[in-house]
């Protein structure tokens, strides 16, 4: 048995498991995540892959082993793939990086990879250990915002604005332009803000008109 059912402690009684227990319980460990993990060696071949990842890519697991990613995704996505590999492979370094995904069913998918090296020191072989999160949604959401951030400044650059001391005449009030020629005050007003006018009469000028007809 794998777990220790002896107390209460919880404890997993992993010192008493037979290695093939033992390798079955990481096994439903790693199938119980949603997100694809998988296990490449030095040769970018997969080692190990979760129910999620064997999904991901569309076969089972007894045809992905061995395999690159190159026999399942198209060319130009198993590139990425492979250069971020040995970017892991050569510094060690955990790399994060966004990628394009197609599914089984043709969908292009965004997703988040992290991956990480882990080395044997009992062989002294190494391997590529990886977890990847689909966040399509959340990069529509931020193409969204980034679009409509883009919209606003636009918007921004067009809109006009009337400040400071206008020009008038007291006569025919027409203004002057900064050119320096006089325009009617509506032209004004549209050319430097975009406001168009109506034209009516207000009460005053209403009854006046009526008093004079």
């Amino acid at each position: 048995m794998i777990l220790n059912s002896e107390g209460t402690t919880g404890q997993f009684g992993i010192d008493k498991a037979s290695p093939g227990d033992f390798i079955r319980f990481l096994n439903n460990i790693i199938n119980s995540i949603d997100d694809p993990i998988f296990v490449k060696d030095e040769q970018h071949k997969w080692v190990l892959l979760n129910d999620a990842c064997c999904r991901q890519i569309g076969n089972e697991r007894a045809v992905l082993i061995g395999k690159t990613d190159f026999d399942f995704h198209p060319q130009a996505e198993a590139q990425v793939f492979w250069d971020k590999d040995a970017l892991v492979l050569k510094t060690g370094e955990v790399n994060l990086n966004r990628e394009k995904v197609t599914y089984p069913d043709g969908s292009v998918h965004v997703v988040s990879t992290k991956k990480s090296l882990l080395t044997d020191y009992a062989t002294g072989r190494k391997y590529i250990v990886g977890i990847i999160r689909d966040i399509t949604a959340q990069a529509a959401l931020e193409a969204e915002r980034e679009k409509l951030i883009i919209d606003l400044q636009d918007a921004l650059l067009r809109i006009k604005t009337l400040k400071g001391l206008i020009p008038i005449c007291a006569a025919c009030k027409k203004v002057r332009s900064d050119d320096g020629y006089w325009e009617q005050v509506e032209d004004y007003v549209h050319e430097h803000s975009g406001a168009d006018f109506t034209h009516g009469y207000c009460p005053e000028c209403a009854a006046k008109l009526l008093s004079e007809s």
